[in-house]
């Protein structure tokens, strides 16, 4: 019997060790907000290359 207190689960350990973008190979972390955010605080990817932005957002690589 519950008391009507919700309970929160913490969630399966989803984070890679090291997690790097599919898009633009830089490393991520995942945060508890944003989910998958590259580990330098952006959220969308930057090209390694010319630092200029790109439309896409972080997402880990398929390994």
């Amino acid at each position: 019997m519950t008391d009507g207190t919700p309970s929160v689960t913490p969630p399966a350990a989803t984070a890679p060790a090291e997690a790097t973008c599919a898009h633009c190979g830089l490393p991520l972390t995942l945060d508890d907000i944003w989910g998958w955010i590259h580990a330098n605080g952006r959220y969308l990817c930057y090209d390694p290359n010319t630092g200029e932005p790109m439309s896409m957002p972080a997402e880990p690589s398929v390994s």
